[in-house]
């Protein structure tokens, strides 16, 4: 995820924090500097003033919700914080009942016996199944809450549904369906179980490497998988963020292409619904690249 930090621009959203220090400044009183993490970008964030009182509210959590300015000092990129607050992820807990059966639906319509043959060995494997239902699509940038990997990967097995509806002729509904599935599976690896940090897997590999990686050793328990099939299903994974979002190749089927707009559209839908709001406006938001006025 390419995520752009721009000098004088207001930022906001769920930030990691992965240690901090009280400060003294000149004038004798004390300041907090916060190490932060979004996805795999680390930044410094301050606090000038009441930091002792702040600090005491986030000793209960590791996620924040940060509103605060970019700025630089000493030729590096930090945020001047101007509100802190916990982030508490039982707050925005999807429907799993409705959504997992919505999931499920979608995946008993596929058709082609080798596609069926992988996503079985997947859902048949519990403990990834566990996983895959109560974990978030990510720390920071989208669907960051118990269920959100369950939530966005069925938003966009729908999405692709929909889609075939209208453009049959266009592209293999099983193929985009599967790939939709699987896409960001990686991810039940790539976060930790307490789902507030990186795995070292995650912070080494990636969820793209890391899911292509989990669908090797499935097919590999497979015989006869197609090879034409498997590859086409390793590249809508390894593409599915496009060149300007971390892939390290373009989608390149019109399959792969559908994902990765799907799953792009996705993303900014669950921005806009959580985007916080102040007189009609955002704050600058890096996934959107923009400030959003509602009215």
């Amino acid at each position: 995820m390419d995520i752009r930090l721009i000098p004088n621009k207001k930022i906001n959203g769920v930030f990691h924090i992965n240690g901090y220090r009280i400060k003294k400044a000149r004038n004798g009183c004390d300041y907090l500097v916060l190490s932060l993490s979004l996805e795999h970008i680390i930044i410094r964030g301050y606090i000038w003033n009441d930091c002792s009182s702040i600090l005491k509210n986030l000793l209960e959590t590791n996620l924040v919700i940060i509103e605060g300015i970019v700025k630089e000092l000493y030729e590096q990129y930090i945020i001047d914080i101007t509100s802190i607050t916990p982030f508490k992820k039982d707050d925005t807990k999807v429907n799993i009942k409705d959504i997992s059966g919505g999931l499920f639906r979608l995946l008993n319509s596929i058709e082609d016996t080798y596609c069926r043959r992988l996503i079985d060995l997947f859902i048949k494997d519990q403990e990834f199944l566990k996983k895959f239902i109560q974990y978030p699509a990510g720390l920071n940038i989208h669907h960051n809450r118990y269920g959100g990997l369950l939530e966005h990967t069925y938003r966009v097995m729908y999405q692709s549904y929909l889609t075939h509806m209208a453009y049959k002729e266009v592209f293999n509904r099983d193929l985009l369906l599967t790939g939709a599935f699987l896409h960001d599976v990686g991810k039940v690896i790539e976060l930790s179980q307490d789902n507030n940090s990186y795995t070292d897997e995650g912070r080494l590999l990636g969820h793209i490497n890391l899911g292509i990686m989990m669908v090797n050793e499935k097919i590999s328990n497979i015989k006869g998988f197609p090879n034409k099939l498997a590859l086409s299903i390793r590249h809508m994974i390894a593409s599915h963020h496009g060149i300007k979002r971390g892939s390290d190749v373009a989608p390149k089927t019109a399959e792969a292409l559908i994902l990765h707009r799907i799953d792009g559209l996705d993303i900014m839908m669950d921005k806009l619904k959580m985007i916080q709001k102040c007189n009609g406006w955002s704050a600058y938001d890096n996934v959107l690249q923009t400030e959003v006025y509602f009215g």
